[in-house]
């Protein structure tokens, strides 16, 4: 945001070529004519007139006025459906757009997202338990201890392991955070700078965050947190219960780093098996491990590293969360792909999750096979690794390494899958961060070349690769515009040729387009406010 690439527009381009090239014809006009205007003998204060007003005939001066007024007219309409513009030239651009990427939370989806419940590792089975959807369920006295421990470290998990903060009494922070707080019917009070009475020898002249249930029977002080970081996935905290002397470490994150960090044996047998079941309907999954220390003391919380404390943790379990679509968003796709606009989802969640999503909203065609890559061997860092490209519905149909073309399907196929696919022309792809990465650093620039056409879902993209992606559609001369929400589309907002913000908050600081309607209708509005003028 602070250096960002210089932005060429095109249409501005080729009007100067176009002023340039009729201002060579105006002046061999001109010359033209000033030599037979004195073969006529005509008075010379005569000749200047004339062979000035061919150059103002052939170079129209009133051209750049017109396009200023153009412009003028369409920030008016703009403004009257509450779109507003930081950067007037991106409005003649908005009406050549070829592709529209979208990230997904709060753009797609509504802003806020419900807590259907929680899934815990049982220790009776070592699998998972059932849905826990209120939070009374989390004091189930007729079960095991250790059972009731693991209940209690899910919702300690849920009270303490956020990034949420206080302003004027009330509670502020990602949208994500506040719902999952708000399930637990907690009371949360923020670290102040001062001393806290009877506690001087450990606290020094620093409170932590307090959380404590609506009884107010314990209190769970934050000594450290460590906040989300994109690379990672994941964000922690160290936390004592106030009154005693032990403490113990709470995670969160993407199910797929979680499993990195915890202990093999905490892992529950049917982990994948659920993870798989509930992102394929679309809902969003976050993971939650945790790990206890005996004789905590502030000084020693501090003094911890982050990769100290998010190692050898058990496994705790789901924390699922349900994404409604917007109302508007599906017919605003369908519009913008019967005008020939390419529509992209760029997103931070889970792939599945944002397939899902995708073929519920229309971008993706439900019939048509949609392929995700995975790594034979190697990982994202590994230039020899290899990639192999299987079909969400059914891993038997794959496309080729070095075209991305559909291979013949084998002969014992199974056309009978979910959504009725079929459809193997029409095909589509989805590529996770990761992979992206990969090909962009070591794959030939064909392949490429092949998925920024075909691919149409890109999740587990950070901030970063979202800007990337923008650069790189750029580069084989797309038209790309980009509309979200957060402050991790900043990067793309900025980079993209037309970016629409749908907060004022940090992606409108960055965005050429902010739209005080948060929903994706303002994409149309601005696609139409230069077609009409």
């Amino acid at each position: 945001m602070l250096f960002p690439k210089p932005s060429g527009f095109k249409f501005y381009r080729d009007s100067f070529r176009y002023i340039s090239v009729m201002a060579v014809v105006a002046l061999l006009g001109f010359v033209a004519s000033f030599i037979n205007f004195i073969r006529l003998q005509l008075e010379w204060h005569l000749i200047i007139v004339r062979a000035l007003d061919l150059i103002t005939i052939v170079v129209p001066p009133a051209l750049p006025a017109t396009l200023t007024i153009g412009t003028n007219f369409a920030l008016a309409r703009l403004k009257k459906a509450k779109i507003f513009c930081i950067s007037p030239q991106r409005v003649n651009v908005g009406g050549k757009l070829d592709i529209m990427c979208f990230d997904k939370t709060g753009t797609l989806t509504e802003d806020g997202l419900d807590v259907l419940g929680v899934r815990v590792v049982s220790t009776d089975n070592h699998k998972f338990s059932d849905v826990i959807s209120e939070p009374r369920l989390f004091e189930q006295r007729e079960t095991s201890t250790s059972f009731q421990s693991i209940l209690q470290a899910a919702l300690y998990t849920m009270a303490t392991c956020h990034s949420l903060r206080s302003v004027d009494g009330e509670l502020v922070g990602d949208p994500l955070d506040l719902k999952m707080f708000e399930f637990t019917e907690w009371s949360f009070e923020e670290g102040k700078h001062n001393v806290v009475e009877g506690e001087e020898e450990e606290y020094g002249s620093l409170s932590p965050s307090i959380a404590s249930p609506p009884d107010r029977s314990i209190q769970l002080g934050v000594l450290k947190s460590f906040e989300f970081v994109s690379q990672l996935r994941r964000s922690s905290v160290i936390v004592r219960h106030f009154g005693r002397k032990d403490g113990d470490i709470f995670v969160k994150g993407a199910p797929e780093a979680m499993r990195d960090i915890c202990r093999p044996s905490s892992i529950p047998k049917d982990y994948d098996e659920l993870l798989s079941y509930y992102t394929h309907k679309g809902y969003r999954v976050i993971g939650c491990a945790t790990r206890h220390l005996n004789r905590l003391s502030w000084v020693r919380a501090q003094k911890m590293t982050r990769t100290e404390v998010e190692q050898d943790l058990d496994f705790i379990g789901f924390i699922i969360f349900e994404n409604k679509l917007k109302p508007s968003t599906a017919g605003v796709l369908k519009e913008l792909k019967d005008s020939n606009i390419a529509t992209v989802m760029v997103t931070g969640d889970n792939i599945l999750t944002a397939i899902s999503v995708a073929r519920e909203c229309g971008l993706l065609d439900r019939h048509a096979h949609c392929f995700v890559p995975r790594f034979l061997h190697g990982d994202s860092q590994d230039p020899t690794a290899e990639l192999q490209w299987e079909s969400i519905d059914n891993s038997i149909y794959c496309l080729d390494k070095t075209t991305l073309a559909p291979l013949p399907a084998p002969p014992e196929g199974d056309i009978s899958l979910p959504y009725d696919i079929s459809n193997m022309q029409n095909y589509s792809l989805a590529v996770s961060g990761e992979v992206f990465r990969w090909i962009v650093d070591y794959a030939p620039a064909d392949i490429l070349s092949k998925m920024l056409v075909k691919g149409k879902v890109f999740a587990r993209m950070s901030p970063d690769e979202k800007h990337e992606l923008v650069e790189k559609l750029q580069s084989i001369d797309y038209s790309c515009g980009f509309c979200g929400d957060g402050a991790n589309d900043c990067g793309a907002l900025k980079a993209a040729d037309v970016g629409i913000s749908l907060s004022q908050a940090e992606a409108s600081v960055a965005a050429p387009f902010t739209s005080q309607v948060f929903d994706i209708r303002c994409v149309l509005e601005v696609i139409r406010a230069v077609q009409l003028w």
